[in-house]
């Protein structure tokens, strides 16, 4: 199921039937407007929330979201640090508002016309849904370059929310509001060990907003440096962890993925590549990274091993 999908008709028709292909569970329904949603504020205007806030709320990460949007507008949202994207219902303005986090770690794909807008985080739902299944030559060329596709999708006329941005559509007029950008503060000095010190405290606390408060946690483990530390790292924060990792006969980083496991007696899932390779046909275009989905669905089937 995408997590986020709506359709909004610029002349207000009622939308007795969303497209079969955005699955609507959670309904909110305006003029014109049907939308997933997960809270709904005082004035009308609602929020869909797909992601992780790191930081210690009694509200919900939507409620959080949407009133950041209604007292700040979407400069409020560079506050909301994690990984996520949201669909916000602006009723005041009557505007849809996009927005992705800076990393744009769920992707938000949007398709627009003269007389609706449609909205999912899945890619091949909204080709499905819009029926935009003519490839973008622009994105081909750009892809093949190694060029910024600028917000392009494979698809032509299906864009993606770009990232720390907020995409605002106004009955047929759209608007993309940057509110994050590199934060280039005062120049910090140390002096001797301080930095190596800091950096750990920074790398310590980055670990932990995203283990805290969870019953279990899991965690990819290739037995490179940045994986390795990551997960020692939890591990000394006594973390709920299991590690998946991909292998391979014969591949050279298993004495390195054991090793971490063993030093920390972490229990582990171990993926045969063979078995479950990288791409599937049959299940591309969800949320980033799509061609993961399959790798997903095995690992939650199977049972853990050390």
């Amino acid at each position: 199921m995408s997590r986020l999908a709506g359709v909004w008709y610029f002349d207000s028709r009622p939308v007795t039937q969303p497209p079969a292909a955005l699955p609507i569970e959670r309904p909110f329904v305006a003029p014109g407007l049907a939308m997933n949603v997960d809270t709904v504020g005082p004035d009308g205007s609602a929020c869909a929330w797909d992601g992780r806030l790191d930081r210690d709320e009694a509200a919900t990460p939507a409620h959080v979201a949407l009133e950041l949007y209604r007292t700040r507008g979407a400069t409020g949202l560079r506050e909301l640090v994690g990984d996520w994207s949201v669909a916000i219902w602006d009723a005041v303005g009557r505007s849809a508002v996009l927005a992705s986090d800076f990393a744009g770690v769920r992707p938000l794909y949007y398709y627009c016309d003269a007389e609706r807008l449609l909205w999912s985080s899945s890619l091949a739902a909204l080709v499905e849904a819009a029926g935009a299944d003519e490839l973008d030559d622009r994105y081909v060329a750009a892809f093949l370059s190694l060029s910024d596709p600028e917000g392009r999708t494979p698809y032509k006329g299906i864009r993606a929310t770009p990232p720390g941005c907020a995409v605002r559509v106004s009955a047929g007029e759209i608007r993309v509001e940057r509110f994050w950008d590199v934060p280039l503060g005062p120049e910090v000095r140390l002096t001797g060990g301080a930095y190596e010190e800091r950096l750990r405290e920074l790398f310590r606390e980055a670990v932990a907003v995203r283990v805290r408060s969870h019953q279990h946690v899991l965690a990819e483990l290739s037995g490179g440096l940045d994986s390795s530390s990551i997960v020692c790292m939890a591990a000394q924060l006594n973390a709920p962890l299991t590690t998946i990792s991909y292998t391979h006969p014969g591949a050279t980083d298993e004495p390195y993925i054991r090793a971490v496991e063993q030093a920390y007696g972490i229990s582990a899932l171990h993926i045969d590549v063979a078995e479950c390779p990288f791409v599937s046909p049959a299940h591309t275009g969800g949320a980033a990274p799509g061609w993961w989905e399959s790798r997903g669905r095995w690992s939650r089937s199977a049972r853990p091993r050390c």
